[in-house]
């Protein structure tokens, strides 16, 4: 992962990645409830943190990578 990233002149780590596929997940309408059993998660708590990320708010982070 890290060489690879590296070669792509981006910071990114495994943890990103599952962040970063939780928060598509949840912008392209995959079901919360879906998202939260394939991450793996306890508590639908843990998964609607990622749900209250406002698609623009999204946008920008990516923009300023």
């Amino acid at each position: 992962m890290k060489k690879y990233a590296k070669r792509a002149n981006l910071e990114a780590s495994p943890h990103t990645l599952r962040h970063t596929h939780i928060v598509h997940a949840l912008l392209d309408r995959i079901p919360i409830a879906a998202v939260q059993k394939q991450m793996g998660h306890k508590r639908l708590a843990t998964t609607q943190i990622y749900s209250n990320l406002a698609p623009e708010q999204v946008r920008e982070a990516y923009e300023k990578r």
